[in-house]
């Protein structure tokens, strides 16, 4: 009977999450992309099947940009379980393409310099090179660039990432390879260099927090992964995967929200309930206490 009232709780908070929520009306789109971003005149305002899209002109630096309403759903083996109200904002993307044509002269002089070129890519502007050093150091010089056009701190926090060829290594597909890496990436506004062991910590850090948002990193251990207890059966064999027993991987430890202490691994497994998806194995249901 508990089983049963529980199962039919779940359905009706499902039922409830189909059946509420609608998406941001275009004045609540505008007002908050206004309080967000600054000033911004209303270019366009369009009603689409499930919410709005609004373009707006920045009036500080001259350019146009996007935001959106939507409902977003969530599916379970083909089937819609619930939808619910998301948005997007396409200004940071924009700025980062307005800076790079407005300075286009300045960065195609740091491209000769130091043998590399730039992408601005919305969120991620990428320097690729050849050297890391080189890159490292355009990197910096792109992201003054940046920084003399980030009025009003609305760049904060825009990484500026630098990619060169790696050293040849012994990857975990069992193969020698040369392949581009990114080093690392500066941080706007104080210049912060973070190199790839940090992104790599940063990057699962973002992982456990979708675990436990109050998770804080504490350690990385390297491991080989006959003695992570998985099977290689379950592993995903895309990418820079495991492929033998005796593989190099990576544990991240974190300090969970109740004081335990969980991972998060460098591979991906097999999710047996949505199989064409694959997530990072841990242990967080299993965590264990000081």
């Amino acid at each position: 009977m508990k089983k049963i009232r529980m199962c039919l709780t779940v359905f009706l908070i499902m039922l409830g999450l189909t059946a509420c929520g609608k998406p941001a009306s275009a004045n609540s789109l505008i007002n908050e992309a206004k309080l967000k971003h600054g000033d911004a005149t209303v270019v366009s305002k369009t009603k689409n099947a499930d919410g709005y899209t609004i373009v707006l002109h920045d009036n500080l630096q001259n350019f146009d940009y996007t935001v959106s309403s939507y409902m977003r759903s969530e599916t379970l083996d083909g089937s819609e379980l619930w939808s619910l109200p998301a948005t997007s904002d396409s200004f940071e993307y924009e700025l980062t393409e307005k800076i790079k044509t407005d300075e286009q002269a300045n960065i195609n002089n740091i491209e000769t310099k130091y043998s590399v070129s730039f992408s601005a890519g919305g969120m991620y502007p990428t320097v690729t090179g050849n050297d890391p050093d080189s890159a490292k150091q355009a990197a910096f010089e792109i992201a003054d660039i940046y920084q003399r056009n980030n009025m009003k701190n609305r760049l904060d926090g825009l990484e500026i990432i630098a990619v060169a060829p790696d050293t040849y290594y012994f990857d975990r597909t069992g193969y020698y390879d040369r392949t581009d890496e990114m080093m690392g990436y500066v941080t706007l506004p104080n210049f912060e260099w973070s190199g790839r062991d940090q992104w790599k910590i940063d990057q699962y850090t973002e992982v456990a927090k979708q675990l436990d948002p109050g998770a804080v990193y504490l350690r990385d251990e390297r491991k080989i992964f006959s003695d992570t207890g998985y099977n290689l059966e379950e592993v995903t064999l895309t990418g820079d995967c495991p492929k033998f027993e005796d593989a190099p991987v990576t544990y991240y430890y974190f300090k969970a929200s109740d004081g335990g202490e969980f991972y998060v691994a460098d591979f991906c497994i097999n999710n047996h309930y949505r199989p064409s998806e694959f997530f990072e194995a841990n242990n967080y249901n299993n965590r264990v206490y000081p």
